[in-house]
């Protein structure tokens, strides 16, 4: 691959900072790609993802800035269509950023980024209407023209501000660049993966601004406050299905909210919950609460950033649920050997998607061979619907409402307590926790009105309980966060 000495070809100017810019320095950027990715192979339907632009170092020489980017991992294949996945290789956990490894910025205003071999890209951020350069040029001779087609206010995220539309073309490829006059990017491609390599393992896409952290605009990182954030007459409806055809149907209405400090919150649901399997099928009337707290954290990991930790893969896209953000995690389970991390088979990953204002809208999970999924089908939020409503069967012989349960923290790291809320109950019932599988994980009776259960050495994901006292059943969820 050719070396470039930038400060040979791109002279040091003493006009000072350059009023266009690609990249905001103090700010997190989103960009959402045009074309659709596929990940996590069969189970999650492709998506038009964000990418994550974060700066994580910042080098100030004599004319001009350099500005590192954040790592990503195991995303050499940017299109993430890489199935069947190679378990027997390593992970980079290091792999260059979507846009490359670093961008030079210089004072004339010239930006150089790079793709994955180190040659250099070029942006005249202050070049004028018509202007040309050289954007790139390939190993064997071929060159990407650059030109300033257009100049003019244009909207985005709220706001309006001058922005400079740049068209590349080269080897029958077009592609749009637009920066706008303190915003940066408003919309950008794939420098790492420039011009295109090996097919459609190195896809050229374009990408819109979706958002960014200073100033707030767009798209931000979704906390626990802005996921769980319902109101009362919310209406949630959800089909539960598991590898031995168990099915079970849930309507949960929110019909009280108490806001416990400025960390937590407590809702209260109405819910009608019945159930098929082989053999019979039932139905329970029940209220339940739900106990949300560190309503503050946030994923505020970047999309696919490599972290110290196991990896956790975090995917982000507005798609779906009336182009509410929406978020994917996933507990990818890896083994770590021969001094570096690989995959294990594909069904042991768990996958949780939250969706804002909305909740766990999906979860996924294929761990020892069964399968389970949960998935929101229905809600309502005012005025707002989304999906089909079930309709709750009425020629079931109804059960007697069961206890009144409180469940917090949920999800549970070290411990989950379990409450009792109605006093004119036996407070002599036992309990069964149940993991995915159908596996009994826990068992025990309650001594008062409430019971506390270490779950440290649990696996995490979801967990069902069962509580039975004279007769009255009430059971119930919640999650294990490692």
């Amino acid at each position: 691959m050719k070396k470039i000495i930038l400060l040979i070809l791109l002279p040091v100017s003493l006009m000072g900072q350059a009023d266009y810019q690609t990249i905001l320095p103090g700010s997190k950027t989103f960009y959402q790609a045009q074309e659709e990715f596929s990940v996590y192979d069969y189970y999650l339907l492709s998506a038009k993802l964000f990418r994550g632009v974060k700066i994580i170092d910042t080098i100030i020489e004599n004319g001009h800035t350099t500005y590192k980017f954040f790592y990503e991992y195991n995303d050499d294949n940017y299109s993430q269509q890489s199935f069947p996945f190679p378990y027997d290789e390593c992970l980079n956990m290091e792999a260059q950023c979507w846009l490359g490894p670093e961008v030079v910025v210089y004072d004339n205003g010239m930006n150089v980024f790079f793709n994955r071999y180190g040659d250099s890209l070029y942006i005249k951020t202050e070049a004028a209407l018509n202007e040309s350069w050289t954007f790139y040029v390939t190993d064997v001779g071929d060159v990407y023209n650059a030109v300033v087609t257009d100049i003019s206010e244009k909207e985005f995220l709220g706001i309006s501000e001058l922005t400079k539309t740049i068209t590349i073309t080269g080897e029958g490829n077009v592609y749009t660049l637009e920066i706008s006059k303190s915003h940066g990017f408003v919309k950008t491609i794939n420098f790492r993966d420039f011009p295109g390599f090996e097919g459609d393992t190195y896809q050229v896409m374009e990408h819109n601004l979706a958002g960014m952290t200073q100033p707030e605009l767009g798209y931000q990182p979704l906390t626990l406050a802005d996921i769980y954030d319902y109101e009362v007459g919310d209406e949630i409806h959800r089909i539960q299905n598991s590898y031995n055809m168990y099915m079970g149907f849930v309507v949960n209405k929110v019909i009280d909210k108490e806001l416990l400090d400025d960390d937590a919150v407590v809702y209260t649901f109405d819910q009608t919950y019945w159930w098929s399997e082989p053999g019979g099928s039932g139905l329970i009337l029940d209220t339940v609460t739900d106990t949300i707290t560190n309503l503050s954290y946030t994923f505020g990991q970047m999309p696919f950033e490599s972290i110290d930790n196991l990896p956790k893969r975090y995917l982000l896209d507005i798609d779906s649920y009336n182009q509410r953000p929406r978020i994917t995690t996933g507990n990818m389970h890896f083994e770590f050997a021969d001094s570096c991390y690989k995959h294990l088979m594909e069904w042991d990953e768990d996958i949780y998607t939250y969706v804002k204002g909305v909740g766990l809208s999906e979860y996924h999970s294929d761990e020892s061979m069964y399968s389970w999924s949960d998935k929101i089908v229905y809600f309502k939020k005012g005025d707002e619907t989304w999906g089909t409503p079930l309709d709750p069967p009425t020629s079931i012989n109804e059960t007697e409402k069961p206890l009144l349960v409180q469940v917090f923290p949920n999800p549970a790291k070290d411990f989950i307590f379990i409450k009792w809320l109605d006093n004119s109950k036996n407070k002599e019932a036992g309990i069964s926790v149940f993991d995915l599988t159908g596996k009994e994980v826990y068992k025990g009776d309650f001594k008062d009105s409430s019971i506390k259960i270490d779950v440290s050495n649990w696996h995490g994901g979801l967990y069902f309980y069962r509580i039975s006292a004279n007769g009255t059943l009430s059971t119930g969820k919640f999650t294990v966060s490692n």
